[in-house]
């Protein structure tokens, strides 16, 4: 039996939020800053906030899961391997 796949989002708000209150005195991040930072279309960000994601995020989760680690853990430059 296949093993149901989550629907997932990326809130791309709750980064932009986040942001905005680690970093008070600096000017406020939006979403077409945040698509420009990331050069991706605006766009983009809305889709992931709908659950139009890539299907990388599920296998990074499971990765996470399994190493019992953060993404920070295992996603590197290819200089740093």
């Amino acid at each position: 039996m296949a093993k149901e796949e989550k629907k997932l989002v990326i809130d791309v708000d709750a980064v932009i939020e986040k942001y905005n209150k680690a970093n008070p005195d600096a000017r406020q991040l939006n979403r077409k800053e945040l698509a420009e930072k990331l050069d991706v279309n605006p766009q983009l960000l809305s889709d992931w906030k709908r659950g139009k994601t890539p299907n990388i995020i599920p296998r990074l989760q499971t990765l996470m899961e399994l190493g019992g680690c953060g993404l920070n853990d295992f996603v590197k430059e290819l200089q740093d391997i």
